[in-house]
């Protein structure tokens, strides 16, 4: 397996962003992001219905939406944002509810602030959910971050004991910040659970 930059810093998580960019990291609904990403692919980024760009859907349009599949609610239920904060990375499992763990980060004064958020309360977390920094994390403290605060390999363990394979198509890791973020996580669950020959 080829290793990677985990010393990789993204220059900065605020700022201007563009519309590309804007799906990537404020539309909480997964499969509204997907469809979004894949028509503005097609070059239709200025014809994007607002139900596809929207960060939040309001009570009925929720309600409908999730009346399509149950994968159609996957991230919809993560936590509102802060003022001058957006999501840096998230996790994605292939459930039947495409439940997603995400990392959001604000910007304070002269430090950033960041939280890892779950779509069930912080039920799925543990108490290490929190921490701050004077600048942008490097990919490395990124995924020790989010393992310290969210048991993903445990996750992966319970639902496929042992089967590297089936663990590895179980999640999809995303960051508009982080390009190496889903390696990065393969390499921590190959490290955890050892791929047989």
């Amino acid at each position: 397996m080829n290793r990677i930059d985990t010393s990789y810093r993204p220059e900065t998580y605020f700022g201007p962003i563009s519309m590309a960019k804007h799906l990537r990291t404020r539309v909480k609904g997964q499969v509204r992001r997907d469809l979004a990403k894949s028509l503005a692919g097609e070059g239709l980024i200025n014809f994007l219905p607002d139900l596809l760009v929207e960060e939040d859907l309001g009570e009925e349009d929720l309600a409908d939406w999730g009346k399509v599949h149950p994968w159609c609610l996957g991230g919809e239920f993560l936590p509102r944002f802060e003022r001058i904060e957006t999501e840096i990375a998230r996790v994605v499992l292939m459930a039947t509810t495409f439940d997603v763990t995400s990392v959001y980060a604000r910007q304070r004064k002269n430090r950033i602030a960041y939280r890892i958020v779950d779509e069930y309360g912080g039920e799925t977390l543990t108490a290490k959910t929190r921490r701050t920094s004077t600048r942008p994390l490097t990919l490395k403290e990124l995924v020790d971050f989010l393992l310290r605060g969210w048991p993903f390999l445990a996750v992966l363990g319970m639902n496929y004991n042992q089967d590297t394979e089936k663990m590895l198509g179980f999640f999809r890791g995303e960051s508009a910040f982080y390009p190496g973020f889903h390696e990065a996580l393969v390499e921590r669950v190959v490290e955890r659970y050892p791929l047989l020959e």
